[in-house]
């Protein structure tokens, strides 16, 4: 019997993913989008274990690319303008109370600010960065730690996430996955899992 629903937030939450906001900052900053990915994958793993905050990395890029103006504030500007999936968050909203919620993200502390920010905190049980636990989707840990913090067992969670690795690697730990591709499509499979919105 399913009592938590464990999702991501990027490409299911928030309907943008990373790499278009970073092609947006690189404009935005007028760096070339290249040379400004070589750049953040440099410092991507560092930035979702949280061993380097996003302030911090705003500044090597700024050094990097001798920007003048505030990195970070640009970053997070651009940032906000990401769209919430209000939708899936309604959604979400009236499992509560019937199920856990929780999330699990592989993200920076910056994305953290911006979900307490825009309230989407306020609907999930338990909240899972791999900035603040020190590992990352696909490893196995990230998903001990939420099911720890649950209080449950796998077989009784579904897990959404849009990334295939991720969802293989939880069905296989006894999660039942969702490999989210639309909103219409995450209802189907929910209710195959019957689970109600009652």
């Amino acid at each position: 019997m399913v009592e938590a629903i464990v999702v991501d937030v990027g490409g299911v939450l928030l309907e943008n993913k990373g790499n278009n906001i970073y092609q947006k900052l690189s404009k935005d900053l007028g760096i070339g989008f290249d040379d400004f990915t070589k750049l953040s994958a440099k410092y991507n793993y560092a930035l979702r274990m949280g061993e380097l905050s996003a302030s911090d990395f705003a500044r090597i890029v700024g050094d990097e690319f001798n920007i003048k103006s505030d990195v970070y504030r640009v970053w997070k500007n651009e940032c906000l303008t990401q769209l919430i999936n209000t939708e899936l968050v309604e959604l979400v909203d009236n499992l509560y109370g019937n199920y856990k919620l929780a999330i699990i993200s592989n993200t920076n502390d910056l994305y953290v600010d911006i979900l307490n920010e825009r309230g989407i905190s306020s609907y999930f049980d338990v909240i899972i960065n791999s900035c603040g636990v020190g590992f990352v989707k696909p490893q196995k840990e990230i998903f001990d730690i939420t099911l720890n913090k649950l209080n449950l067992k796998s077989k009784d969670c579904v897990f959404v996430d849009d990334v295939n690795e991720f969802t293989d690697v939880a069905r296989d730990m006894g999660f039942n996955t969702i490999l989210y591709e639309n909103n219409p499509q995450f209802i189907r499979e929910l209710e195959k899992l019957s689970v109600s919105f009652d």
